[in-house]
């Protein structure tokens, strides 16, 4: 049955198998947050392989404290919502002792008060086991550092791979799926993003690189972008020297990561920058020379500021600029 199947799909036209293969690789969340996932994966896998280094590990509940922020505020109205709860059932309580110790008095309050004290320790006692047996059993839940939540800036992919089901189908339609994935999908790098952050920028290439079955292995296309503010860095007090030789140490080591790409065709470089005279242009080879070593077919897209125009706030220039003026005001903080 599953062979006719196959067969029968085999016999449309091509295009239109690639158009069920991107309907069945649709997900809720979509593709942008796919490498993030798959970081905090590997690092629970390693937390789980290693307990050792729970202690250093997010325990349940330590996630990101803006992420987490709103859950909390819900939280404590369920607490304070609980305590006018108690409030109104103690006063309710006092009243009906209070009616009670009206209307019987002597034999009645005695047996009463003793009988009460029995159970009452009674039952702390089992409270008190019970709940020191679940602390001792409870096995602590751990999570993925909300580092990685930066990951989304610096890489991404445009689609979602084909799901499993799919490529157990059988040989054929695997290989023609993960050929139609692998020429639809656009691994997105911005070169730029979170550029104080030089460690965890390249740590992280490097381990997606490095790793067995990575998801950027047989890529095919990419897109890299570079932001740049010359007219920002020659008007501030910055160190310039800094900031470009920290701009030519990640295309290098950009170009170091796609040389892994053995099935890399296209690559396609967005150059943004607020100048564009002969000095911004000189500096633009020199950083993008290292990608004539690629093997594949090089794409150049620019986009420049006017003279003495000023970017837009939430721009991608506003935002380069943004954080250029917050590595100046922590003193070349590169870390």
């Amino acid at each position: 049955m599953a062979a006719d199947e196959a067969a029968t799909l085999m016999t449309i036209p091509l295009e239109l198998r690639h158009n069920i293969f991107e309907f069945a690789s649709v997900r809720p969340d979509g593709p942008n947050k796919l490498l993030r996932h798959w970081f905090e994966k590997k690092e629970i896998a390693r937390i789980i392989a290693h307990p050792s280094v729970l202690v250093n590990a997010q325990v349940a509940h330590g996630g990101d404290e803006s992420e987490n922020s709103e859950d909390e505020d819900n939280d404590n109205d369920g607490v304070e919502d609980e305590e006018e709860e108690d409030d109104n059932d103690d006063g309710a309580d006092g009243e009906e002792d209070g009616m009670a110790d009206g209307d019987g008095d002597g034999d009645g309050d005695g047996d009463g008060d003793g009988d009460g004290d029995g159970d009452g320790d009674g039952a702390d006692e089992e409270i008190v086991t019970a709940t020191a047996t679940s602390i001792q059993t409870a096995a602590p839940t751990v999570s993925a550092s909300p580092k990685w939540r930066h990951i989304t800036n610096i890489m991404r992919v445009t689609h979602c791979p084909p799901p499993l089901e799919l490529l157990l189908t059988s040989k054929t339609l695997s290989q023609e799926a993960l050929d139609w994935y692998y020429d639809a999908a656009v691994l997105r790098l911005d070169a730029t993003a979170g550029f104080a952050h030089i460690t965890f920028f390249e740590e992280s290439l490097q381990e997606i690189t490095d790793a067995a079955f990575s998801p950027i292995e047989n890529i095919r296309r990419v897109e890299i972008t570079f932001t740049w503010d010359t007219a920002w860095l020659r008007a501030s007090e910055a160190i310039v020297d800094i900031f470009q030789a920290t701009l030519r140490e990640r295309a290098y080591f950009v170009v170091k990561i796609l040389k892994r790409a053995p099935e890399l065709k296209e690559v396609l470089i967005k150059w943004y920058d607020s100048a564009n005279d002969d000095e911004a242009a000189g500096f633009k080879v020199d950083v993008l020379e290292p990608f004539n070593a690629l093997v594949a077919n090089i794409k150049l897209e620019e986009h420049f500021l006017a003279p003495g125009e000023e970017p837009a706030a939430k721009s991608v220039m506003g935002k380069r600029r943004l954080e250029f003026e917050d590595i100046l005001a922590q003193n070349h903080n590169f870390l």
